[in-house]
C-alpha cells in the first residue's frame, strides 16, 4: 500500500552535485533548499508512518544529462519527513529500505518519492 506520494518540481539532486568540492556551507544551503522544496511538496499532508519504505524516482524529461538511480541523492528529502513529524526516525526501525529510479522520457523533470508499506508494494509502482 502507498501510504505517500509527492513530486518535487526540481531536477533531481545528485551525489556529485552535493560533494564535488563543496564547501559545507554551501552543502547546508543546498539541503535547506531541498527541505524548503520538500515541504512545499508535501502542503498540509502530515501523515504519522510508523515504518517503510522509500521509493524515489528521478523523472527526467529529456536523455540529456541522465544521472545514474545510484547517483540520486534524497537524504534532504529524507531528513525534512523526519523534521515534519512524518518518520520518527531515519534509521532501520523506521526506513527499512530506500530504492531509486531515474525515469527518462517524463512528461516533467522532478523527483518523485513514494512511501510504501511493503516491499511487494515497490512492484506495483511500475
Amino acid at each position: 500500500m502507498i501510504l505517500l506520494r509527492f513530486f518535487i518540481d526540481e531536477r533531481p539532486m545528485t551525489w556529485n552535485t552535493f560533494y564535488a568540492g563543496t564547501h559545507w556551507a554551501k552543502r547546508r544551503r543546498i539541503s535547506e533548499r531541498w527541505h524548503t522544496l520538500t515541504l512545499g511538496a508535501l502542503g498540509d499532508r502530515r501523515p504519522r508512518i510508523d515504518e517503510c519504505y522509500i521509493v524515489a524516482v528521478a523523472h527526467i524529461r529529456g536523455r540529456a544529462h541522465i544521472p545514474d538511480a545510484s547517483n540520486i541523492c534524497i537524504k534532504p528529502v529524507e531528513d525534512t519527513l523526519v523534521h515534519a513529524g512524518i518518520l520518527a526516525d531515519d534509521n532501520p526501525d523506521h526506513v527499512k529500505g530506500v530504492f531509486l529510479r531515474v525515469r527518462t522520457g517524463s512528461p516533467r523533470t522532478g523527483l518523485e518519492i513514494i512511501l510504501v508499506e511493503d516491499m511487494a508494494d515497490i512492484a506495483e509502482i511500475g
